[in-house]
């Protein structure tokens, strides 16, 4: 018969390896949701450095348009330097509200967000993989 001591010291043991089983799992959630966070800032930057080139292009089209249409190719480049001072002005009228708040926004629910089939995938490879790995109240160790 086991002593008292001896499930005490097998749950001690026990705790231990859960311990560190919750541990390795909190280390690969954070990395999941970093790399998600990552992926994600990568992908809009991606769009967004597509978008400016695409905008940039076409201010030039449109300012060598309006320049042949009125004549004079200056006047086409003032015209459209104009709207862009004006669109930046708004910007900057609302810069607190707009770009701040939506990434804020997009990192908070990444972190928050639930998780993910990876996540309980590898908790329940983590657990398997520890041999020594058992319920911390398990039959054998509470029917002390």
């Amino acid at each position: 018969m086991i002593s008292q001591i001896e499930h005490i010291k097998v749950l001690l043991k026990n705790f231990e390896d859960y311990l560190h089983t919750e541990i390795d799992l909190a280390k690969f959630k954070v990395v999941e949701k970093s790399s998600e966070i990552i992926s994600s800032l990568s992908a809009f930057l991606l769009l967004f450095t597509a978008a400016v080139s695409f905008v940039l292009l076409l201010s030039i089209a449109l300012a060598f348009l309006i320049g042949h249409l009125l004549g004079r190719q200056e006047w086409g480049f003032f015209i459209i330097a104009g709207v862009w001072a004006i669109l930046c002005m708004v910007l900057y009228a609302r810069r607190n509200k707009w770009p701040k708040t939506a990434v804020k926004d997009m990192i908070v629910k990444k972190i928050l967000d639930e998780p993910s089939i990876f996540s309980e995938t590898l908790y329940s490879s983590l657990r398997m993989h520890n041999p020594r790995q058992r319920d911390i109240f398990s039959a054998d160790v509470v029917s002390m």
